[in-house]
């Protein structure tokens, strides 16, 4: 073989190499890569309530998980985020970060936000939840229909098929607010399925119509109590609107977490997670349920079912002041300072008693809207307990038709108390 067709040969062997590197490493980087994960769900905690964070990629490389997040305003500006750090390592970008991440655990970042004054560092906590039942998936959605559509082609009957919608739609219980019928929001029957949490395989048979309690590993209980039921309340469209305090940026008293709590009371269902302290809950769980960690230390009272109950569980030591009128106190409460009633709140008696649970009776969902503005009282009410780091319990037994019923509004608080 001549010199010339020997490197000629030789040329011909390095394009293919080349040719061929280069074709693998485009196979490494298309539209999945093999390494995008799809089922998961991102929440986040922390910050002002004026900001929002959302997950748009994640994906696996090797033993590493890396999640691309992106911060934007709540009212659908641009934030102004230069850089995150996490684990000491300090990651820049414009709002967008590509970011070592945790599955199935809260992980910590910070975020430099251009927005104020000058430069701040705010913490936020971040979730990412991959079902650990179905594991991490590398198909798109889209993917996973057309494979969904071949396996109900070959094996799926139609029996099987009704079988399986009735199935759905019990399941989907708490994700479908809107009946058939256009009802609104009811109690769930089952456990609803909670990001981050599994419930407990023994659930106790619920006897109220107003009632829901659930049990979660790891000591963790869900109350659903149906504020809506039997309840007729006018709502105005400043109901959807600012409750207290002017408007900054296009931003109102209702995008701050106190806002979002105050939403959660005003709800047709308000659903109460009890854990203990310090025991990890999913970030961003607060936007969904009202959260008790801490045991109530001081106890304001203006429901008389409640009282009672607290006298049969020899709770009434934590009570530290009322809202009954003087007509109708008990005599158990005659040395018990007056907080106003549970329409008229002394603000200032409470804070100082240091106020972390008020018990409210049913008549406190039926308030009108009688502020200025039009806002919901119960809203605005949620807004200013959130905001004492007090919990509000609307104690609805006396709607309750047999002694089961009531019973389980005692264990509820029960359950509240610890």
């Amino acid at each position: 073989m001549t010199r010339t067709k020997k490197t000629l040969l030789f040329a011909v062997c390095i394009g293919l190499l080349i040719a061929g590197g280069f074709q693998l490493l485009l196979s490494g980087c298309g539209k999945n890569a093999g390494n995008e994960i799809y089922n998961y769900t991102f929440s986040f905690s922390g910050g002002t309530g004026r900001t929002n964070i959302e997950c748009v990629k994640l994906e696996k490389t090797g033993a590493d998980i890396y999640a691309t997040i992106r911060f934007s305003k709540k009212n659908g500006g641009k934030s102004r985020y230069d850089a995150v750090r996490i684990n000491g390592e300090t990651i820049c970008g414009e709002n967008e970060f590509r970011i070592p991440a945790e599955i199935n655990k809260n992980f910590t970042i910070e975020a430099e936000t251009l927005a104020m004054s000058k430069a701040h560092w705010i913490t936020y906590e971040l979730r990412i939840t991959v079902d650990e039942d179905t594991g991490v998936s590398e198909r798109s959605p889209e993917e996973d229909r057309q494979e969904k559509d071949k396996e109900n082609a070959e094996g799926s009957t139609e029996e099987t098929g009704e079988e399986n919608t009735e199935e759905n739609t019990e399941g989907n219980a708490a994700e479908n607010t809107e009946g058939s019928s256009g009802a609104g929001p009811v109690l769930d029957e089952t456990p609803p399925v909670i990001s981050g949490l599994k419930a407990s395989e023994v659930q106790r048979e619920m006897h109220s119509r107003l009632l829901r309690i659930f049990y979660y590993e790891d000591g963790i209980t869900l109350i659903e109590a149906d504020a809506s039921a039997g309840i007729s309340r006018e709502r105005k469209k400043k109901d959807m609107e600012q409750v207290s305090g002017g408007e900054q940026d296009g931003y109102s008293a209702e995008d701050s977490i106190s806002g979002v709590i105050g939403g959660l009371y005003s709800g047709a269902i308000i659903k109460y997670l009890t854990a203990e302290e310090g025991q990890e809950l999913p970030a961003g769980i607060e936007k969904e349920y009202i959260v008790i960690r801490e045991r109530p230390k001081s106890v304001y009272i203006a429901s008389e079912e409640a009282l009672d109950m607290m006298k049969e569980s020899d709770r009434t030591g934590l009570i530290t002041c009322h809202g009954f009128k003087n007509e109708n106190a008990d005599d158990l409460l005659e040395e018990i300072d007056f907080a106003g009633t549970y329409d008229d709140w002394d603000l200032k008696k409470m804070i100082l008693k240091k106020t972390d649970l008020a018990i409210l009776p049913e008549e406190f969902l039926k308030q009108e809207n009688k502020a200025e503005d039009g806002s919901d009282p119960v809203k605005r009410y949620g807004m200013r307990a959130s905001q004492m780091g007090m919990t509000l319990w609307i104690d609805r037994s006396s709607s309750e038709t047999t002694d089961e019923a009531k019973a389980e509004w005692r264990d509820a608080c029960e359950i509240i108390f610890g």
